[in-house]
């Protein structure tokens, strides 16, 4: 990306949780932030809502795992319905970002981790943000 660095954030949206990361585009790199809870496939707005307040992103990047051939599926319909939600409620624009292979990563990471003994069992809960932290990593090296 060409211009000042901006901090982005990106979401991995699940239907009972969400996977969020923050990072900037200087570097091309960023970190899990959260996983965050959702119940009854309705969004902890009020800390996703806390946690932009606290990054304060110029963007948000939302992951739409697409299927094999890249078309759409009901799981990146949702993923861009939260997208657009989450946008129109904190004002900020939205991009949204094929992570097919994200959350397969973070379980790679995780188990790999636990294998080499880097990694205990009370980490599994931090896949999301990690699955958020490489979908995002992904879109920043490509936009530089």
């Amino acid at each position: 990306m060409n211009g000042p660095a901006q901090v982005v954030m990106g979401f991995d949206y699940g239907h009972r949780k969400i996977g969020v990361a923050v990072g900037q585009t200087l570097t091309g790199t960023a970190q899990a932030l959260a996983t965050v809870a959702a119940v009854q496939n309705e969004p902890d707005w009020q800390r996703l809502e806390s946690l932009i307040a606290e990054w304060k992103p110029q963007l948000l990047v939302i992951g739409a795992p697409l299927g094999p051939e890249g078309e759409m599926t009901p799981i990146s319909q949702q993923a861009r319905r939260f997208g657009t939600a989450l946008g129109e409620r904190v004002g900020l624009p939205v991009t949204h970002w094929d992570e097919r292979h994200s959350t397969q990563a973070a379980r790679s990471w995780y188990k790999s981790g636990r294998q080499q003994g880097l990694t205990r069992r009370k980490q599994a809960g931090q896949l999301d943000g990690m699955a958020a932290r490489l979908m995002l990593e992904d879109w920043l090296q490509q936009q530089g």
